[in-house]
């Protein structure tokens, strides 16, 4: 089994020999996925980890990526049920000057002093995928007109205060 961290020796060794590892995370122990996703609720991120070898004597990383986030939708506030099937694929360098000198296309990706963070990776992923106000698709059940709603028309909260400082006006005494 994969570590959460993998060190640099490890990940051009699980690289030459084409390691396959599946993986899974509860949302609620990703830190920063269970904070944009109901962790309690959200269940389990799979992820199907495999190493092989890259241009360059360079070790890639293929990641397929599944589960099911509990977010909210930013019109109703209601529940969202939101399907992850992600796939990224990556080239692991030993620095930020390394990728630059990358022939292909490909995102780098540098691992940390500690080594490469398997769940940090996933969770990146899956933070960049999601979209900025998650909301129920028009007409698929999204509880807009609810409790949480919007009112129809403008929100004036100062449209009596003309009527109020007239009538003060004209009764300077206040009703006294």
């Amino acid at each position: 089994m994969l570590a959460w961290v993998i060190g640099s020796a490890e990940i051009a060794e699980l690289a030459g020999r084409h390691a396959e590892q599946q993986l899974a995370w509860r949302v609620a122990d990703l830190d920063r996925l269970a904070g944009v996703a109901d962790g309690a609720r959200s269940g389990e991120i799979t992820v199907l980890a495999a190493f092989r070898p890259a241009a360059e004597g360079l070790a890639r990383l293929d990641l397929s990526i599944h589960g099911t986030l509990v977010l909210t939708c930013q019109r109703c506030l209601g529940d969202l049920v939101w399907p992850v099937d992600l796939s990224a694929e990556l080239c692991i360098v030993a620095s930020d000057d390394d990728a630059g000198r990358l022939r292909e296309p490909i995102d780098a990706v540098a691992p940390g002093p500690e080594g490469l963070s398997l769940a940090g990776l996933t969770e990146d992923e899956v933070l960049a995928a999601l979209p900025l106000a998650p909301m129920h698709a028009a007409g698929a059940g999204c509880m807009a007109g609810g409790p949480a709603s919007v009112p129809d028309g403008p929100n004036r909260p100062l449209a009596g205060l003309a009527a109020l400082l007239k009538k003060d006006a004209d009764d300077p005494v206040g009703g006294r």
